[in-house]
């Protein structure tokens, strides 16, 4: 079963990850004229710009205080697995509320990386063996995100919380000094 997850996850990872690369220099070439976003990755402004361009967000409040340091030691591959599915979840939990919201911060301070996102979110969450689950009906193409995002979190030696309340939700993740490159 376990093996099973990690091929689906694994694959899933990936896939998303070939078809951002592969579609990344005519996303660049049409930011050049229309960038609404830029934090600092192109992989992460051109996905991040394709996401908000969704007709489902129109309505959702989006604010944000960040600027990805360009000396990190993260796998281009990585940062972009990351900052995908933590933007992606906050977007598609917000929706489900009355009081749309998504808000960002990364902030470097003194050698360390800091994320913090909080977007808004109605309905139970779901927790399973200590992991947030998906709350979509098809569990088995569904809810490796968070997965996704603690692997990557645990691969450079960060620290990652999930952090539920009411009907706000935050994802708080820390990088030591070691997450720049030297």
């Amino acid at each position: 079963m376990r093996s099973r997850e990690n091929i689906t996850k694994f694959c899933m990872n990936k896939k998303k990850a070939l078809r951002n690369l592969d579609t990344l220099l005519g996303k660049m070439q049409a930011l050049d004229a229309s960038v609404k976003i830029k934090t600092g990755s192109d992989f992460v402004d051109a996905n991040l710009n394709e996401l908000l361009a969704n007709p489902n967000y129109a309505n959702v409040k989006f604010n944000r205080n960040w600027n990805i340091p360009s000396n990190l030691a993260i796998e281009a591959v990585d940062i972009t697995s990351l900052f995908v599915n933590l933007i992606t979840n906050a977007f598609e939990a917000t929706v489900q509320s009355s009081n749309q919201y998504v808000q960002i911060s990364i902030k470097a301070y003194h050698n360390f990386l800091y994320i913090l996102i909080e977007n808004s979110y109605k309905g139970d969450l779901k927790f399973e063996n200590e992991r947030l689950g998906t709350t979509k009906p098809n569990k088995a193409d569904h809810g490796y995100g968070s997965l996704i995002i603690a692997e990557i979190v645990d691969k450079y030696g960060g620290r990652l919380e999930f952090k539920p309340e009411d009907e706000k939700f935050s994802v708080e993740i820390t990088f030591g000094r070691n997450i720049y490159a030297k």
